[in-house]
């Protein structure tokens, strides 16, 4: 290969890390929303319909 072909792909190597890093420490991703595991108000079962 000749040199000024390696510098190209070395330029677009640096410059791919280089957005990378910047988009990873600016950008905020929203966490999973997760929902409660034991529900508000579970049902109530009598003991005479058991």
């Amino acid at each position: 290969m000749r040199i000024d072909a390696i510098l190209m792909v070395l330029g677009v190597a640096v410059m791919a890390a280089g957005t990378f890093f910047v988009l990873e420490t600016t950008v905020e991703t929203p966490g999973p929303q997760l929902k409660s595991v034991t529900p508000e108000a579970p049902p109530v079962v009598e003991e005479s319909e058991a």
